[in-house]
């Protein structure tokens, strides 16, 4: 297993360069690099699985997301952020495509990285930290792209050659990059 450094402010600095600072928005030239709009509002308070773990304080969660961020070599910051960007520490969130978690997995992607609870907390971000890792690898550490790939998926982003051009994508890679979660929760 490889360690890898990320450099949130350059991956940063860089989506910043590629959007339009009166809009907001990405520029044309950015959009190869973004992808289609997926609702991903999570239902607040769903009654958890059989056999979920009692809720962890937000304390609990980052410190559980440090230690398996660890384990798979991928930036404690990175997937503290993607956790609140996925649903706000949510440990029993549920979006209405199916999503489950913390790390909002989808029940294909869980069942394939051998998630049999996504609202356990240590399963899901276990399973959640397994797969951004795949990401990172299949996109040769583009955090960007990966972060496009985790919420898109990778054949949204492998037919875009880039981050797929959807707004909620877009704003989720932003949002991400942003380190909404990063500095103020790890």
């Amino acid at each position: 297993m490889r360690s890898e450094t990320i450099n949130f402010a350059s991956e940063f600095e860089r989506l910043l360069q590629a959007m339009d600072p009166g809009t907001g928005e990405l520029t044309a030239t950015a959009r190869d690099y973004v992808q289609p709009p997926v609702n991903r509002s999570v239902n607040p308070d769903p009654a958890p699985k059989q056999g979920s773990r009692s809720s962890l304080d937000r304390k609990g969660i980052v410190a559980l997301a440090t230690r398996t961020a660890e384990k798979y070599g991928v930036n404690p910051g990175l997937v503290t952020s993607v956790i609140n960007a996925e649903s706000s520490f949510n440990q029993h969130a549920v979006s209405p495509a199916g999503a489950e978690g913390l790390m909002q997995l989808m029940p294909k992607t869980a069942a394939g990285l051998g998630v049999t609870d996504p609202l356990n907390p240590e399963q899901n971000i276990d399973g959640g930290v397994r797969y951004l890792r795949q990401m990172l690898d299949r996109y040769s550490g583009n955090v960007p792209l990966a972060l496009a790939a985790y919420n898109a998926g990778p054949g949204a982003v492998d037919r875009a050659g880039g981050i797929p051009d959807y707004a909620e994508t877009q704003t989720y890679v932003r949002k991400v990059l942003k380190g909404e979660g990063v500095n103020q929760f790890a």
